[in-house]
């Protein structure tokens, strides 16, 4: 993903655009819940509740009339943040670390007589955890990295008003995708979870446009299901570091700068 990502953008750095916007979340918030059968009879859940920085990319163009193509990506800075079980009261922090990556491509094809556009496209997004001490209460020698990945399409609507000469605009979507494929970098070790999972994406904005340039403020929400066959466990005590039922939720206000030529 990390490849995708630096493709992405020197590709569209060279290609003429409709409109660049830089979206940046100060502080959004990151939760991530996963679920495990091995440390425990009744299971075991894990959340992880970091906020930090999250920026998003966007890129739109034109293609023919009525017909526009979009890619957007998005990532969070790596975080150390908090634990919760919630099958048991104790806390640890600093143990978990988790960076998000995500990678939105698709095509636009407006209604008739109507703001509102189709949108179909594909999607990948990339997850890498670094853990130690994932027993909750004992040292444990042992730094897992575990990397998830997953690709799959989406449809959704998008909708918005720009002025042609200046004034207050706004700008909106929501898209709705499933996951064909998933990896887990880890080996696993067995389990009923299939390959597959399902995400989504919302972003609404406003604010005030010129014939260059646009600057806004709006509220963005991504959720990420991954789900992977079985876990991988620690050889000295058994606990589970691959989760095989994993769903990240990213959010928050955000403020942008856009460029349209």
């Amino acid at each position: 993903m990390k490849r995708a990502l630096l493709f992405f953008l020197l590709g569209a750095a060279g290609a003429r655009a409709d409109e660049w916007s830089l979206q940046l979340l100060p502080q959004g918030f990151v939760e991530y819940e996963g679920s495990g059968f091995r440390e425990s009879p009744s299971g075991w859940e894990l959340k992880v509740k970091p906020w930090n920085p999250v920026g998003g990319l966007r890129w739109r163009r034109t293609l023919a009339p009525g017909w526009a193509c979009q890619a957007q990506a998005w990532a969070n800075r790596a975080t150390f943040a908090g634990e919760i079980g919630n099958r048991s009261a104790i806390q640890q922090y600093g143990q978990t670390s988790l960076a998000v990556q995500s990678l939105w491509v698709d095509l636009r094809r407006p209604l008739r007589a109507s703001p509102v556009e189709v949108v179909f496209g594909v999607n990948g997004s990339r997850q890498v955890f670094k853990r130690k001490n994932i027993v909750f209460g004992l040292p444990e020698p042992e730094t897992a990295r575990e990397t998830l990945q997953a690709l799959g399409g989406h449809l959704g609507f998008h909708a918005g008003r720009v002025p042609e000469d200046r004034g207050l605009f706004w700008d909106g979507e929501i898209l709705i995708g499933h996951s064909f494929w998933t990896r887990n970098r880890l080996r696993a070790e067995g389990g009923p979870i299939d390959r597959r999972g399902y995400t989504y994406a919302f972003r609404w904005e406003g604010g005030f446009a010129t014939p260059r340039w646009r600057v806004s403020a709006g509220y963005a929400r991504q959720l990420y299901e991954v789900l992977v066959p079985g876990g991988r466990s620690l050889p000295t005590t058994g606990a589970t570091v691959s989760l095989p039922i994993n769903k990240t939720d990213l959010f928050g206000p955000f403020v942008a700068v856009g460029w349209r030529y």
